[in-house]
């Protein structure tokens, strides 16, 4: 049976908005606005501009701190006290509904971001603000699984950064970022390592090195390399992410959550569980103490201490933080959300390994109908399911209907992953040995050959699992063996 799913974590950034120096984002509220009330009636006539620009640089200061719960409230005080000034600028407007916008995507707010983005498009004063907005929008529909959506938006404020900036500004090197995201959702690894490998040339020689987007750069690197099975190259960029954070974000910052998150992850597939907790349990420290219990992120905090768990076999321990991640993202995100797919994923391996095989394969058809929903049915989510479900069916000794499934996950993982992935050797010595079991001795060697060639080339002729499969090679070549 393949890995359980681990949730990785991405971050996207806003489309123009995080960039330093970056003044439509920035700015306090102008010098039209300092030409309406006088301090002398500000009482008379409501909130005085210098009370909206000292909420507003509250606000900020909560945003660089990942507090976005607090920056939210204090924006929306801010934002009505603006509303008040007899003399108001739409520039200025822009400025909160941006603001506005940004914290609402942190909180996972997706209508709410959606709304302000909206609201952006329509006052926009300028070329950047309707990049901002399409990039905003590109990432509440990535969010939301709906990747397709999430390029085409990504695409316009692209377009709109290329005539202004040109190629090699710090601000079109975001928007590839983010179209690698989106291309990481859609399960095209080498063409986001592409976009995110771009972003990273541009930043390193545009912005400071210690600039959270160089980070956050190498992070999305490694998630394509992590999803790719490289987890190696993945913990390389994770690392390299993490000590940029470190120098620049504060200790609690969600993105330090993140870069741990998924470097338990990586280490969890490396098989060093022990590891993978240490890292898990850092990153919910953080999750929990800045977007408190019932955060969708804390939801995969548990989820992934609990795939730890279960691979040092603490069972009942696993199946607790399961719960726990699913109790959370059912009240928080769309029952239909791929990361509720993943949790049932988790809990089905679980009660397979636990040996209720029933139970498992009802996780697993909850997990394939989302996944088939919401990702497409070539998803590299989806073959992984279809593997699970096949590992499972032969348990059962439903030895046709395993191969249906095999065969499937391989046709998924032969266009994502490429031909000599290590996982295409695995899932055919799986299908192999289910030929071995019917006593299809030809059609067994026929799929231990490829896996044999495959992990030959990958792995050396030395190797454990090359080994394996020459062996049962062997062992179905005897004339006196008709099956393992």
């Amino acid at each position: 049976m393949k890995p359980f799913l681990p949730l990785l974590c991405f971050m996207v950034l806003a489309a123009t908005g995080c960039d330093q120096g970056n003044k439509s984002a920035n700015t306090k509220t102008g010098d039209k606005a300092k030409t309406g009330p006088s301090r002398s009636n500000s009482s008379r006539q409501g909130p005085s501009v210098e009370k909206v620009e000292q909420l507003f640089d509250q606000a900020k200061e909560f945003e660089g701190k990942g507090k976005y719960r607090e920056a939210q409230a204090v924006m929306k005080q801010a934002y009505a006290s603006f509303e008040h000034l007899s003399a108001k600028d739409e520039a200025q407007r822009v400025n909160f509904l941006r603001e506005l916008c940004k914290n609402a995507f942190q909180l996972q707010q997706n209508g709410k971001a959606i709304e302000y983005a909206n609201q952006i498009l329509e006052h926009a004063q300028t070329k950047d603000d309707k990049s901002f907005a399409y990039g905003q929008l590109g990432e509440v529909h990535r969010r939301a699984g709906d990747f397709d959506k999430a390029i085409k938006n990504y695409q316009k404020a692209l377009d709109i950064r290329l005539d202004e900036k040109g190629s090699k500004h710090p601000e079109t090197a975001t928007i590839y970022h983010n179209i690698g995201a989106a291309l990481l959702g859609k399960g095209q690894f080498h063409r986001a390592i592409e976009y995110h490998e771009e972003a990273l040339a541009i930043w390193l020689e545009t912005i400071d090195p210690n600039d959270p987007r160089i980070a956050a750069a190498y992070h999305g690197t490694g998630v394509a390399y992590d999803r790719k099975g490289e987890h190696g190259k993945a913990i390389a960029n994770y690392e390299a992410a993490l000590a940029v954070w470190l120098e620049s974000l504060d200790p609690k910052h969600p993105d330090l959550a993140t870069a741990y998150n998924n470097l338990g992850a990586a280490y969890d597939k490396l098989g060093q569980p022990e590891e993978a907790i240490g890292h898990h349990e850092k990153a919910l420290a953080i999750r929990l103490s800045i977007l408190g219990s019932t955060h969708p992120e804390v939801a995969t905090s548990y989820n992934n201490i609990g795939s730890a768990c279960l691979a040092t076999k603490d069972y009942d321990k696993a199946l607790i933080h399961f719960k726990r991640a699913l109790a959370i993202s059912l009240e928080s995100l769309d029952p239909e959300h791929p990361s509720v797919a993943a949790i049932y994923n988790n809990l089905g391996s679980i009660h397979s390994r636990k040996g209720d095989p029933d139970k498992a394969m009802e996780f697993y058809r909850k997990c394939l109908a989302i996944e088939t929903k919401v990702l497409g049915p070539e998803h590299p989510d989806v073959a992984t399911t279809h593997n699970n479900i096949g590992a499972i069916q032969v348990a059962k000794k439903e030895y046709d209907e395993a191969i249906e499934s095999y065969l499937k996950c391989l046709a998924i993982d032969q266009k994502a992953l490429g031909a000599d992935h290590l996982d295409l050797a695995a899932t055919h010595h799986v299908i192999g040995s289910i030929h071995a079991a019917k006593g299809n001795k030809e059609a067994a060697l026929d799929s231990l050959n490829k896996a044999k060639k495959i992990r030959v080339r990958r792995l050396g002729p030395r190797h454990p699992e090359t080994q394996a499969t020459v062996k049962d090679i062997e062992k179905l070549s005897s004339p006196e063996e008709d099956g393992f």
